[in-house]
């Protein structure tokens, strides 16, 4: 989810992600965005094993440093709201 303007990316959908099927996802949005994708200040991402070093560094080699959500984060975002009202977690670029 894109903060500024409220751009939902829907990436893929797989009953059962892994961590390279991930990175691709992550891949595949930053071809999609093109030169935009250079705007984006950081990525906040969850905590889950899907997110491994290969996904960092999808983003990393964009410019954009990765931080993991805290393990106990008091009041939702707007981000984090959103993927609660969804049912799933996952990343959100802003």
């Amino acid at each position: 989810m894109e903060i500024e303007t409220r751009t939902v990316h829907i990436l893929g959908v797989t009953a059962h992600p892994t961590g390279a099927w991930t990175a691709q996802q992550a891949r595949n949005l930053l071809i999609d965005l093109g030169d935009r994708a250079s705007t984006f200040r950081f990525l906040i991402r969850d905590r889950d094993s899907k997110f491994t070093a290969a996904f960092n560094q999808v983003f990393a080699g964009n410019g954009t440093p990765g931080k993991p959500r805290a393990h106990q984060s008091g009041k939702r975002g707007e981000a984090q709201g959103f993927a609660a009202g969804m049912g799933k977690s996952g990343s959100y670029l802003g």
